[in-house]
């Protein structure tokens, strides 16, 4: 429910989960800013796909935050990459970590009354096409629905 055009996007992360983000939010409108910790790894992203370096992901001023690091979760369960002021003038915040289904940083997002979104569905999707492409079986939106409603009622958000 969050439109993406137009909008001033920041992707923690300019790894492999940051980088294809970013290519399907460029595709879908957004303006998009990475922020990596190492200098060298943005400047390559940023001029591979065409994004904005955010200088610090601290300050806000985004409309919509991504995390697409491993901040969050296993030795890192209860750490947020960035502190709730990053979140100052955004509308909604998505971390692709779906476990814990409710991360530090999503914590921070909802304290501040943003829409936010677990990594649930993305995780969901992946295995339903891996096992699509392995099983040599053609995709089906009736069957992947059905799934998905499974999952959602057993698994939750």
């Amino acid at each position: 429910g969050v439109k993406v055009l137009d909008q001033k996007v920041l992707l923690l992360g300019a790894g492999g989960a940051g980088r294809s983000s970013a290519g399907a939010l460029k595709k879908a409108g957004a303006n998009v800013w990475l922020y990596q910790r190492r200098r060298d790894a943005l400047e390559e992203a940023c001029a591979q796909l065409g994004c904005s370096a955010a200088e610090t992901p601290y300050q806000g001023g985004f409309d919509i935050l991504f995390n697409c690091t491993g901040v969050g979760m296993h030795e890192t369960v209860g750490v947020s990459p960035v502190t709730a002021d990053a979140f100052d003038g955004a509308e909604a915040a998505v971390d692709l970590i779906y476990y814990p289904t409710e991360s530090e940083f999503l914590r921070l997002a909802k304290e501040r009354g943003l829409k936010t979104l677990n990594g649930g569905a993305m995780l969901f999707y992946q295995a339903y096409y891996a096992d699509c492409l392995y099983l040599g079986i053609q995709p089906s939106e009736t069957q992947l629905t059905e799934l998905y409603r499974w999952y959602l009622a057993v698994y939750g958000e």
